[in-house]
């Protein structure tokens, strides 16, 4: 049980980010396209840029996840 909920949280997890690329990027991309850039460079800057809100939102969500984790931890340890 528990490896299928583990298989299937990544899926989502998969998913979910693959999302939020793609997402931004096109936001990205349709900022930089308004400001003048060139469409070569904001391709890749959108990119760029998504990929990097991706990662702010993995790191935010895995520094929410550690301190749980944590009392999860010391719990199992003291039963």
């Amino acid at each position: 049980m528990t490896n299928g909920v583990r298989n299937v949280g990544g899926s989502f997890a998969i998913a979910l980010f693959t999302s939020l690329l793609i997402s931004g990027a096109a936001k990205h991309a349709a900022e930089l396209a308004a400001a003048g850039g060139k469409p070569q460079a904001v391709a890749l800057q959108a990119y760029t840029s998504s990929v990097n809100d991706v990662f702010l939102i993995a790191t935010a969500i895995a520094a929410l996840a550690l301190p749980l984790g944590l009392i999860v931890g010391e719990i199992s340890s003291t039963s």
